[in-house]
C-alpha cells in the first residue's frame, strides 16, 4: 500500500515530453513555419500525434499533457523566432487544438488517421485553420 506522502509526490511530478517527441515537434515546426506544403502539415500532425500517443501510454491527464505541450512549444526555435502577436497566438491555439483532438481520438480513428485536421498552410493560414474547424 502506498503512503499518502508518495501519492502526493506522484501527483506533483510534472510530465516531460519524450526526447523523440520534442525532436519531431521541433523539426515539424521548422518545416511548417517556412513551408506551405502538405508534407509540412503532415509532419506537424504526426509530431503532435506521437506526443499524444506517449501521453496516453503514460496515462497523463489531458491537463498535464497540455502544460507540457505548451512549454515545449515555447522552447521551439521556430516559434521563438515568430514575433508575439495575433499570428503566433493563432498558430499556438491551432496546435493546442490539434493536440486535444489527437489526445481524444478513438483507436479506430487513430488507425485511419481521421479527425486530425490541419490545413496545409504555414503561419499565414493559422487563423483560417482555426475558423475552418
Amino acid at each position: 500500500m502506498e503512503s499518502p506522502r508518495s501519492d502526493l509526490e506522484a501527483r506533483r511530478i510534472k510530465p516531460q515530453l519524450s526526447a523523440e517527441g520534442i525532436a519531431l515537434l521541433h523539426a515539424a515546426l521548422e518545416k511548417a513555419t517556412t513551408s506551405r506544403s502538405h508534407e509540412a502539415a503532415s509532419g506537424l500532425k504526426h509530431a503532435v500525434w506521437r506526443i499524444c500517443v506517449d501521453a496516453r501510454r503514460n496515462e497523463w491527464p489531458p491537463e498535464q499533457l497540455l502544460v507540457a505541450f505548451k512549454a515545449a512549444l515555447d522552447r521551439t526555435p521556430a516559434l521563438q523566432r515568430l514575433a508575439r502577436g495575433p499570428d503566433r497566438d493563432a498558430l499556438v491555439a491551432r496546435l493546442v487544438s490539434l493536440c486535444i483532438e489527437a489526445y481524444y481520438l478513438r483507436p479506430a480513428e487513430r488507425a485511419a488517421g481521421e479527425r486530425v485536421p490541419l490545413a496545409s498552410g504555414g503561419v499565414e493560414h493559422a487563423r483560417q485553420d482555426i475558423s475552418a474547424t
